[in-house]
């Protein structure tokens, strides 16, 4: 009979595997704030809905701003020739 190996298992001998080989962990300088870089863990993120006129003014205030990061821009509606209506 056969023994399956559990996800359980599985997790633990590769914990203990990687703890022997010694795997190194490569993390770039900014993501640790060198350079006098923000960190990412020091940023806010920020969506934009509506980025179309007065919106695309706001985000690109945001864009400017080293501890903002924009992710999302959105515009959700179209734009059309006629904006006064039928």
């Amino acid at each position: 009979m056969r023994h399956r190996l559990t996800r359980r298992e599985f997790v633990r001998g590769a914990a203990l595997a990687a703890g022997t080989v010694g795997v190194p962990f490569i993390i770039s300088s900014s993501a640790r704030g060198a350079d006098g870089k923000v960190t990412p863990s020091n940023k806010i993120t920020i969506g934009c809905i509506g980025v179309g006129g007065q919106g695309t003014g706001n985000m690109r205030a945001f864009l400017g701003i080293d501890e903002a990061r924009v992710v999302a821009p959105v515009e959700i509606a179209p734009r059309t020739a006629d904006v006064t209506g039928p």
